[in-house]
């Protein structure tokens, strides 16, 4: 349904925008290319960047960043250093190895010892005896398979060193994300009071000089200005070159048919006169040009202060 939709408003922009192509088909492109750059001049008139700054309550002219963006970058990564030695001195000097083989030291026989089963249950006693994939404690026999990995880890040395590996991974990944977390909240901190205090502005999730800032918002109102004068004024420039609107198209009248002069006929005073247009206005411009009439030979008056023909002398 909603790709139906879709295309039915695709099918009426281009409906909309057959008139005008096929319109200007018959205009020379050198004159729609000079009508084109006269329209651009006139928009770029009208709006300027201080008149955008002062809409915007913007200063003009902007004032140029104290520091580029590289810099800045520079600076903001030397205060996430700062804050990340300030908030965790330790990081990146400890010795999560040593700390591992400490905490899952190896017993050895005869020790006193305590075991978690699985099922969260502790057994305490003497350790007698190890062999593969099981250990005695007090006279019981505990296979590994009925302990926590923590407690096998140090029992046996292959389990061991698993766990070690484990352990560092852990302890390096959680010493990580400490890290980034601090870098984080540091970077978005001095972000925001850098680029603010050297007149950057943010726009779309991107930091931009003042004077970038008033370049695309003129760009902008160019645009919003240009679709909503470019009709009428390429109308106007056209009717200046002798343009008239008809059936659809633009036609070339020749001035010296039109009035005998360089201008273009004027909006008749009065409904009653027939002239060359009902309205200067296309696409409603309708031409009305009238071939002179003949006059019969009836009509020609013969009265002397009317006559236009000339007698020729008769011979005395």
């Amino acid at each position: 349904m909603k790709r139906t939709k879709n295309f039915l408003l695709i099918l009426l922009l281009l409906s909309l925008s057959i008139p005008t192509l096929f319109a200007e088909r018959d205009i020379p492109k050198a004159t729609l290319k000079e009508i084109n750059k006269l329209f651009k001049t006139e928009i770029n008139k009208k709006v300027t960047l201080q008149v955008v700054a002062e809409k915007l309550k913007k200063t003009y002219p902007p004032t140029p960043p104290k520091f580029s963006k590289k810099e800045i970058e520079q600076l903001i990564k030397q205060g996430e250093q700062t804050a990340l030695k300030k908030q965790f001195p330790n990081y990146g000097k400890t010795d999560y190895l040593a700390e591992a083989e400490e905490k899952f030291k190896l017993y050895s026989k005869g020790e006193d010892v305590s075991i978690i089963l699985r099922t969260t249950e502790t057994i305490s006693g003497r350790l007698n005896k190890i062999t593969q994939g099981k250990v005695q404690i007090q006279g019981n026999w505990i296979s590994t398979l009925d302990m926590q990995e923590e407690s096998a880890a140090r029992l046996f040395p292959d389990i061991h060193a698993e766990v070690l590996k484990k352990y560092i991974t852990k302890k390096k990944r959680e010493e990580n994300y400490r890290k980034v977390k601090i870098i984080t909240l540091a970077h978005n901190d001095l972000i925001e009071k850098i680029y603010k205090k050297n007149g950057y502005i943010k726009r779309k999730g991107k930091w931009i000089t003042q004077k970038k800032f008033l370049e695309q918002a003129s760009n902008w109102y160019k645009n919003k200005m240009a679709k909503k004068l470019k009709k009428n004024f390429f109308k106007k420039e056209l009717m200046k070159r002798g343009y008239i609107y008809k059936d659809g198209k633009w036609n070339k009248v020749l001035p010296d048919v039109i009035t005998g002069t360089s201008s273009l006929p004027q909006t008749p005073k009065s409904t009653e006169t027939t002239g060359l247009a009902e309205s200067l206005t296309p696409p409603e411009i309708v031409t009305q040009i009238e071939k002179p009439k003949t006059p019969k030979p009836s009509e020609t008056s013969t009265t002397p202060e009317t006559s236009t023909a000339i007698e020729t002398p008769k011979p005395k």
